[in-house]
């Protein structure tokens, strides 16, 4: 069986390593996040790819959010 649901990244309850990282994020920020990944990512993600990209892919979104590693290593 499969479903779809359809949630912002608001909503979404992160785990690991990607919920340290998540709540580093602004809402602005993770709404922009949502948008890019809604528009320009092609694809269904499950909650694990979701969740896999916010713990292991940290470059890919802060370039994307215009975040430099010394900001982020700051918040």
């Amino acid at each position: 069986m499969t479903y779809t649901v359809e949630k912002s990244l608001l909503e979404f309850d992160f785990w690991g390593g990607a919920k340290e990282r998540a709540d580093k994020l602004t809402d602005e920020e993770l709404q922009r996040l949502d948008e890019y990944l809604s528009d320009d990512v092609c694809g269904d993600w499950t909650e694990t790819d979701i969740n896999d990209y916010f713990w292991h892919e940290e470059e890919s979104y802060l370039e994307i959010l215009g975040i430099s590693q010394d900001e982020w290593d700051d918040r």
